[in-house]
Order: C-alpha cells, then structure tokens, then sequence
C-alpha cells in the first residue's frame, strides 16, 4: 500500500449506492408532523465583520437550506444590520468588539454570558466566516472555542476561523468533534505552524487538476500529508478543499472527486461550511441517541464527522454543478444556494419520505 498503514482511503460519491451512503442517509433526522421547531438542528455561525457580511449569510443561510430548522450569526454591531436585511430567517446577535469599529476593549466574559442561553440551544457551531482578524474579535472567539469544547458542541472551522487556530492549535487539538476546512493555501499554513520547516508533499496547481479524475493511489502523497496532520493535532478532522476535496481524521481517509461548477465565484466555501454544520450537528445527535445508527456509520468504516464532512463536500459538488448546468459563465453563491434543496432531495430521497 502507497499509504502509511494506519490510513485506509475509501473511495465514495454520494450518488453512488453503496453501504457508506446508507450509513449516512441514516444520521439524517427523518420529516414528521410531529416533530417541533429546533429538532432538526440549531446552528450557529460565528463570524460576520465591517468588511465581511456576505460570508456569515452565506453559511447560515445554507445550513437552513440543508435543512437545519434555525440559525444564529454572532457578530459585530457593524455587521448586524446587513446581515438581517438579507434575510429574516437569521437571528443576529451583534456581541463582538472591534477595534475597527470603535471598541477600545472587550469584556470577554460578559460576552459569553451574553451567549450562554443560546449555545445551550446550538447543534453545531461554525467559527470564522467573515470574521475577520481584529484582535479582539480573536481574543473573544478564542475563549468561546474553549467553551464550545468544554460543552462537547461539534466545531467547524473556516476562513478566518482557521488564520485563529493556525495562531493558536492547542484550540483544536485532540478535540474529535472539530471539523477543519481549509482550501490549499490555508492548508499549508496549517502544516507550517505544525511541522515548521518540514517539507511536505507539495502539488503544484497544475498538477492537481491533472490529478482529478485520477485513481486514488495518484493522490496518496497529499492523503498522506493530510493524515499525518489530521493525527499529529490529535485526530480532529479536515476537510481538504481543492481540485479534488480531501477528508481525513489520520485514521481513514475520503476522497470526493464529483464534478462541481466551473465558476469559483466568492462564497462558495461558506456554503461548504453551512452545510458541513448541518450534517455534522445532525450526525452527532443521531448518533448519541442510537447506538445503531452509530454502529453502522462506524461500519462503513469512517467516523461519524468524517462521514458528514465528506458528504457535505460531496453535496456541495453536487449543487455547484447542478447551478453551473444552468448558469454558466454567470453561476454565482446564491445559485448554488438555489440548487441545495432539491439536490439533497436527489442524493437523499430515502431519508425525504413523509
């Protein structure tokens, strides 16, 4: 085997039927008229800054689209009043201080006791998009990791988000309820805070793109790197994104090499991460509350969040293909946001039924 033998890759599409899809369809909480608002996920999105708005929305926007019931955005007061006017589905809180907005100091516990009914509530949290990197913003978003670990919450971090842990690994590491997503260039910055100056696998552009629709062993030199980093912070897992996304707890790998959209306009992984809270808060759940569905996600031979990342990526894929399909040239977020609904019903159709 190419790989380090710890790493097992499994090779899996989400169209394709095959005993890990029907592990996951399983971590996903059936439709009922006599469930009640909340059940099928609360999600919260942590970030939302003066110069990035969209991002928050686009996360929390497509987590309720994957079918999470409410969302919530925590964020700075400069933030707050266009995030509400894209949507009244978003309750907004504008908790953070910023240097660049004013703020000459935060009060980090007050503003976590601010937070502290809400979190009570939260399925999911995800950390970073538009957050930006005022230092008070980090300081306070640091220590509400801290807590969010200390509550056992799934994590998932991006963009900004990710520039924190990088500063800061010890927020992540040895929790396996984090989920990093990372595109190559953060990826990079990650294995650098980690290995300093240790070479790895290193891929040019190119050559990934080449690599695509290649076999599975084509990638093994960046699996491996993927999971030797996955290991070394303590086997939380990362999602890879890229020519081809990547996923790995440094103990089994995935591999979603699904045709996607063509256009990589702007926001599309905040999508990514809405929907990774989604199916990561889902999966979680389901499986405390059924040693079944945990022992048959658990059979497919992946753990529980890297079957919900690697299914969110391959959702993803598919929902910017199916936007490309239509738009074209012009696809941009709001389209792919359009195709997550009837895509997850494609993909999912068993776990849909009345």
């Amino acid at each position: 085997n190419v790989l380090a033998s710890s790493v097992r890759v499994c090779v899996r599409a989400a169209t394709m039927v095959s005993p890990f899809h029907a592990a996951f369809e399983k971590l996903i909480p059936p439709l009922s008229s006599g469930t009640h608002k909340g059940q099928a996920g609360k999600i919260g999105v942590v970030g939302g800054s003066f110069a990035y708005t969209g991002a928050p929305y686009y996360a929390s926007i497509s987590a309720l689209k994957a079918g999470a019931d409410l969302a919530y955005v925590f964020c700075t007061k400069a933030a707050a009043v266009p995030i509400k006017s894209y949507s009244p589905e978003l309750i907004v809180h504008p908790v953070l201080h910023s240097l660049d907005e004013g703020d000459d100091a935060t009060d980090a516990d007050a503003i976590l006791e601010s937070m502290h009914d809400t979190l009570e509530k939260l399925s999911a949290v995800i950390v970073g998009p538009g957050l930006g990197k005022d230092p008070l913003v980090w300081e306070c978003v640091g220590r509400l990791i801290e807590l969010c670990r200390a509550k056992g919450l799934p994590l998932i971090i991006d963009g900004d988000g990710l520039s924190l842990v990088t500063s800061k690994l010890d927020l992540v590491k040895g929790y396996d309820k984090a989920i990093l997503t990372p595109n190559v260039a953060e990826f990079d910055r990650l294995w650098k805070a980690v290995f300093r100056d240790e070479e790895r696998n290193e891929v040019d552009k190119g050559e990934l793109e080449q690599r695509k629709t290649a076999a599975v062993d084509a990638h093994a030199d960046v699996v491996r790197d993927l999971s030797r980093l996955a290991e070394t912070l303590g086997n939380v897992t990362i999602l890879r994104k890229g020519p081809c996304d990547l996923v790995s707890d440094g103990k089994t790998a995935f591999l979603c090499n699904e045709k996607g959209s063509l256009r990589r306009s702007g926001g599309q992984g905040d999508v990514l991460s809405g929907l990774v809270g989604t199916l990561f808060g889902w999966g979680v759940s389901m499986a405390s509350d059924s040693s079944a569905v945990r022992d048959a996600v658990q059979g497919s031979g992946l753990s529980i969040a890297t079957a919900c990342a690697a299914s969110a990526a391959c959702l993803a894929r598919h929902c910017g293909r199916a936007a490309f399909e239509k738009h074209h040239r012009a696809t941009t977020t709001p389209d792919v946001i359009a195709e997550i609904g009837p895509t997850f019903h494609s993909l999912f159709a068993g776990a849909s039924k009345l």
